[in-house]
């Protein structure tokens, strides 16, 4: 994560403040969640992004839903969204699983729809950014935060709700100054 990066929305450290008090206060939830003190105050004072399987963490600790954190109220009424149900990939002897080292199949299934929400979340704060994203980057990118997602929670449901906070984060990494290094272009200066 880059330094310069902005912290969490407002009103998310609003009700994440909220759900820490209500829970037992900073310490008493940073030691439930298993991370460390200045991860959650900093968080809470904006003053760093932390990584989805904190949030996730802190969140459970607090026994609130990622999506109360970060949609409010609203969402604790609101139904479920519709999901897509898809086939899992297949090898030859007709066993699902992901793509293992050399090729062959194994493991638990890939989440396609997961992905797919992935890259549509990159593209779109991209360019609500005004930032174009080569498609191997984009690859290379949408790859990593899906991983980070399958690592922090093994719920399908939460994961789809922490994809809001890697929005977040995305957007903070693209409004922070470029260095010749980077790869995405802002499409205003190009």
């Amino acid at each position: 994560m880059n330094p310069e990066a902005k912290g969490l929305p407002a009103d998310v450290r609003s009700r994440l403040r909220q759900a820490v008090h209500e829970a037992g206060g900073n310490a008493v939830v940073a030691e439930r969640a298993g991370v460390a003190l200045s991860t959650l105050n900093g968080a809470l004072g904006g003053k760093n992004m932390p990584g989805a399987g904190a949030v996730a963490a802190i969140a459970k600790a607090t026994g609130r839903s990622l999506d109360w954190i970060f949609e409010g109220d609203a969402v604790e009424s609101a139904s479920a969204p519709d999901r897509v149900a898809v086939e899992p990939l297949h090898d030859e002897s007709g066993e699902a699983g992901a793509l293992e080292a050399g090729g062959r199949l194994g493991g638990p299934p890939p989440d396609s729809e997961l992905m797919g929400r992935v890259v549509d979340t990159i593209m779109r704060v991209a360019k609500a950014c005004g930032v174009s994203i080569p498609p191997v980057d984009l690859g290379r990118q949408a790859m990593e935060r899906y991983a980070e997602l399958m690592a922090a929670s093994s719920d399908p449901a939460e994961r789809l709700a922490m994809l809001k906070l890697m929005a977040v984060q995305i957007r903070a990494e693209l409004t922070v100054p470029r260095t010749t290094a980077d790869t995405t272009t802002r499409k205003d200066s190009a």
